[in-house]
């Protein structure tokens, strides 16, 4: 009897074991800062980058996901909403070519980020590597991501589950802090030109 008390104890805790979620590594952390952007290309947006930096114990990073935590915002998936340059990124391999910088495009996932669980997930916005250049992302390294939007930034704050960074198979999720956009359902209206209509539906 106590023999397979003992054993059914093992089995429960090594199904308790497994059951934990990557999102308890620590794995990357990140800070996004905002300003009123210059750039004629995006006129009347806010230009968000986030400084990121990732360390794993195995597999390069697949894509870096940020999300945006407006849950309620009606205009989320206005296609004005979050608009990238070229490239929208690039990255630092520490683990292997510090050298070699990598680019990213992006990915605005209004509904989510459909290779992550639904737990963590939610309006988002993707960063992929562009794998064609030469480069790799590393199992470490660092990043700068930006994007662009209508809204103004919210007050600053932490999210401890603000980014996730999938690699291989695995996800881990990190601290994001800083000022990520707000939500004003009349600003992608009040901001639209002719130009930007053109540029929406080419």
């Amino acid at each position: 009897m106590r023999t397979s008390l003992s054993l059914c104890l093992l089995v429960c805790g090594l199904v308790l074991v497994v059951a934990q979620p990557a999102a308890a590594q620590t794995c990357a952390s990140g800070t996004v800062t905002a300003a009123f952007n210059a750039d004629p290309a995006f006129p009347g947006m806010w230009k968000y980058c986030a400084e990121v930096s990732w360390s794993f114990d195995k597999y390069q990073v697949s894509h870096l996901t940020t999300f945006l935590r407006l849950p309620n915002c009606a205009c989320i998936c206005d296609p004005r909403f979050i608009r990238f340059g070229d490239p929208a990124g690039h990255s630092v391999n520490t683990s292997s070519d510090p050298t070699c910088e990598l680019d990213y495009s992006g990915d605005y996932v209004c509904t989510g980020d459909p290779s992550l669980p639904d737990q963590y997930n939610g309006p988002a916005i993707k960063f992929l590597p562009e794998s064609d250049l030469g480069c790799e992302s590393g199992i470490s390294g660092y990043g700068t991501f930006c994007f662009y939007s209508p809204m103004p930034p919210q007050d600053p704050s932490d999210d401890p589950q603000g980014l996730a960074i999938k690699h291989g198979q695995q996800i881990c999720y990190g601290m994001l802090s800083g000022q990520m956009p707000s939500c004003d359902c009349a600003l992608p209206t009040q901001t639209t030109t002719w130009g930007s209509l053109k540029a929406t539906y080419r």
